[in-house]
């Protein structure tokens, strides 16, 4: 990913033997070093093409935002402080920067607007997740987050969007329901 003039990536490593963990690289372009970053509260439970690290960044306060290890798994979610993004020159690159693993996405329980009760459980997202897709919004439409995943198992599952903004997430419910087919 590339951000106001610095590259980004994660990686899965073999931190030590037989346990991969997330790495977070970055580095100023066109040729800065490479900084990098390991989380150590979290072991990849499954080593497949499905288990990808997945991260966007908000536009509205410079944060990023991660999520991996899902394939019909329990939801592992993360987020960095604000302005890690937007003031990188500036900002601290260390786990210390990033929030702990959470199963949830903040701010869902109170969304009480919600239409169903489905949306309550996602507070706490323990149901089985697959897919999660950032899509960062332009700074000209508010530069908000949005998070697209799946819940449920390969045909009988739901496609889900979220809206990430003024630091707590919403949901924005249901646009795919999968019946029988492959959501």
């Amino acid at each position: 990913m590339l951000i106001i003039g610095w590259q980004y990536c994660g990686v899965y490593i073999d931190h030590v033997e037989g346990e991969r963990r997330v790495q977070l690289s970055r580095r100023q372009l066109p040729s800065g070093p490479w900084e990098s970053i390991v989380f150590e509260d979290h072991t990849q439970t499954s080593d497949d093409g499905h288990n990808v690290i997945c991260f966007g960044i908000c536009h509205q306060d410079g944060s990023m935002h991660m999520s991996w290890d899902l394939h019909s798994s329990v939801f592992n979610y993360r987020r960095s402080l604000v302005d890690l993004v937007s003031k990188p020159e500036s900002a601290v690159w260390s786990t210390e920067s990033f929030g702990p693993v959470e199963h949830g996405l903040p701010g869902l329980k109170q969304d009480m607007s919600e239409v169903s009760k489905v949306c309550y459980r996602l507070s706490d997202l323990t149901l089985q997740t697959t897919y999660p897709r950032f899509l960062s919004m332009p700074e000209s439409q508010g530069g908000a987050l949005l998070l697209d995943l799946r819940t449920g198992i390969s045909g009988l599952g739901d496609e889900w969007l979220f809206v990430y903004r003024d630091q707590g997430w919403k949901s924005l419910g249901i646009y795919l329901k999968g019946v029988q087919n492959n959501a």
